[in-house]
């Protein structure tokens, strides 16, 4: 009897894992690099793959932040790019950015890339201070 409730638990276990959808995880990405990778496996209310990331047009050389992971497809339909931008700052020091969101509905679908790091002398302080303010603001809206 054990055996054929093992045989049942695992035919169970295979269904379900077979239908899970798989994705790349990334919570903080920065200068192109994902500081904490993980594959996971999506929940069942979730069946899209997804990357964000924010980009500034004010600063060519800064690769921005990017965020990865599992949502609904009615917040980003798969096969599909999002773009939201705006500006941020003071009138004599405007900051734009742009929020990119693709969506997919394949496993991993979402790779981790890393582009080439920006040297250290091409974002000035002020910048630097600009972007984390819009990473702390943006990781509160996510």
């Amino acid at each position: 009897m054990a055996k054929i409730l093992f045989g049942i638990v695992a035919v169970i276990a295979c269904f379900y894992l077979a239908d899970s959808l798989r994705c790349n995880r990334c919570t903080v990405s920065l200068f192109g690099v994902c500081l904490n990778p993980i594959d996971m496996t999506c929940s069942t209310n979730t069946s899209v793959c997804y990357t964000s990331r924010a980009t500034f047009s004010n600063v060519s050389s800064f690769s921005g932040f990017s965020r990865q992971g599992c949502t609904e497809s009615s917040v980003c339909p798969a096969n599909t790019t999002i773009t939201n931008s705006s500006t941020i700052g003071p009138s004599f020091f405007p900051l734009s950015y742009a929020i990119i969101s693709q969506c997919c509905s394949t496993d991993k679908c979402n790779p981790v890339s890393i582009t080439a790091a920006a040297p250290a002398n091409a974002m000035s302080l002020s910048v630097a201070l600009s972007a984390a303010a819009l990473a702390a603001f943006w990781g509160s809206h996510m």
